[in-house]
């Protein structure tokens, strides 16, 4: 993924957020915000633009997606409906007292790594029925044999595989209705 869109791949990675309220506001909009401020004789009104994020890519990774699903059990916690607000496409917004943000449109991406046995020791009914589940494509690999010290991929064949990818992403921007 690295050799596909460099930028993407380590300049909008993120992998770990404490809660959804981090989620909009590493790609939120712009905004004006209005700060009031105590003056002689009443009160003073003042308009502060605020800059968003221009790049609204963002690429989860957890290397073990159980810590997500720990943090999503926390008592408040909104990493749940945020993802599915994500993976939906849909505006999301974080109308918190400090940090309040909005994005409209945003592209998430979320790459996270789980055995068979911790899945389904971590999670819950909630996540099965309130379909957080059903927006991930979940992959699962095996080995049929050990191999502590694989060869690499040669170059030629990353560079091909790396091309085709890079041309379904450029064929992906193209807006196009069906």
């Amino acid at each position: 993924l690295s050799v596909v869109d460099e930028e993407w791949y380590t300049g909008r990675q993120h992998t770990s957020f404490p809660s959804g309220e981090a989620i909009p506001w590493a790609v939120r909009d712009s905004m004006v915000r209005c700060r009031e401020f105590a003056a002689k004789g009443g009160e003073l009104r003042q308009d502060v633009r605020e800059g968003g994020s221009d790049d609204k890519r963002l690429f989860i990774r957890y290397p073990e997606l159980r810590e997500v699903f720990k943090v999503m059990h926390r008592e408040g916690n909104t990493i749940s409906p945020m993802l599915r607000t994500a993976f939906d496409g849909d505006r999301m917004e974080n109308a918190g007292k400090t940090n309040p943000c909005s994005v409209r449109e945003h592209h998430i991406s979320f790459i996270g790594h789980i055995t068979p046995d911790e899945l389904t020791r971590t999670v819950r009914a909630a996540e099965l029925s309130n379909g957080l589940v059903n927006r991930f494509l979940w992959v699962l690999t095996r080995s049929e044999r050990d191999i502590p010290n694989p060869v690499r991929m040669d170059e030629a064949t990353r560079d091909e595989l790396a091309k085709a990818f890079r041309l379904a992403l450029e064929f992906a921007k193209d807006e196009r209705e069906y």
